[in-house]
């Protein structure tokens, strides 16, 4: 059985809603620091994905009631049952979005 492990929380990236150009110039800034810190396959589409340690992670940029907010949404999934694992990559992502702020 696969492990599961997200959190999330309210992303300041300085991006006006609707401004999905800046969005966008944001996710590949949080792609770029998740590929120096050892993430593999790094796709930015609608939402950035990789993979570290046999996990796969994804994070959303979901739209929040209080302008130039975001909420960010990190789900990492993980051969196994190994939920520490699935964790550890899940906040190394979180820290990896953190920086590029």
């Amino acid at each position: 059985m696969p492990a599961l492990w997200w959190m999330t929380s309210l992303g300041n990236e300085g991006v006006t809603y609707g401004d999905f150009n800046r969005l966008q110039l944001q996710r590949q800034r949080i792609a770029e620091e998740l590929t120096r810190r050892g993430f593999t396959n790094v796709r930015v589409a609608a939402d950035i994905s990789g993979t570290k340690n046999g996990c796969f992670i994804s994070i959303a940029h979901l739209s929040h009631p209080v302008p130039n907010r975001w909420w960010e949404v990190i789900i990492g999934t993980c051969d196994g049952n190994n939920i520490q694992t699935a964790q550890t990559v899940v906040n190394q992502a979180f820290n990896a979005i953190r920086f590029t702020w």
